[in-house]
């Protein structure tokens, strides 16, 4: 199954779990309340302390979110340079290479969870399921850490982010550049 196909599917996934929350009696057509003007804007941001990476350095980098409401359903893309890293599993347990789970937002059920070491891609869906309430605020949504393969620029991207309410709606949020 090719990965465009897969992240249909994952989609599809985090649609049905948010029509099968708990809505709290809110009707399906109630109009979409936008946030007031003196709100933040909700961001998405990876963070690391370096620069660069060294052969054999091991690095961690968070992706992180900021002032995120009602977040029920989380799908990023993330790409990094092969040439210089490689994702160091944080489950050997399960087959493949997995990314960590971050503090903020532990998913009741991870549609995805792939490192391609290979490609230098990263594909992570994640989504709560009810009764489990959704989070606000800010926080880590997952940890990656990279060991260097060579001396080099630490080029790291978020490609693609949706986060999703119970309700399925999309959450808008800025997606900011690395930050070393």
């Amino acid at each position: 199954m090719n990965l465009k196909r897969l992240s249909q599917i994952c989609c599809c996934l985090i649609l049905l779990a948010a029509c099968t929350a708990p809505t709290n009696n809110t009707p399906a057509t109630a109009p979409m309340t936008l946030p007031a003007p003196h709100q933040d804007t909700p961001q998405i941001s990876l963070t690391t302390t370096a620069s660069a990476v060294a052969a054999n350095e091991i690095l961690v980098v968070n992706v992180n979110a900021a002032d995120i409401a009602n977040l029920f359903g989380v799908e990023f893309h993330l790409k990094f340079n092969p040439v210089f890293l490689e994702v160091v599993d944080a489950d050997e347990t399960t087959e493949g290479v997995q990314i960590a789970y971050g503090d903020f937002f532990t998913p009741g059920f991870v549609a995805q969870n792939q490192v391609d070491n290979l490609t230098g891609t990263v594909t992570y869906v994640g989504i709560q399921v009810a009764p489990a309430a959704p989070v606000t605020g800010s926080g880590t949504l997952a940890t990656l850490v990279f060991r260097g393969k060579a001396q080099g620029p630490l080029e790291l991207e978020l490609t693609q982010v949706l986060l999703a309410t119970p309700n399925g709606e999309a959450i808008l949020a800025e997606v900011l550049a690395l930050e070393p």
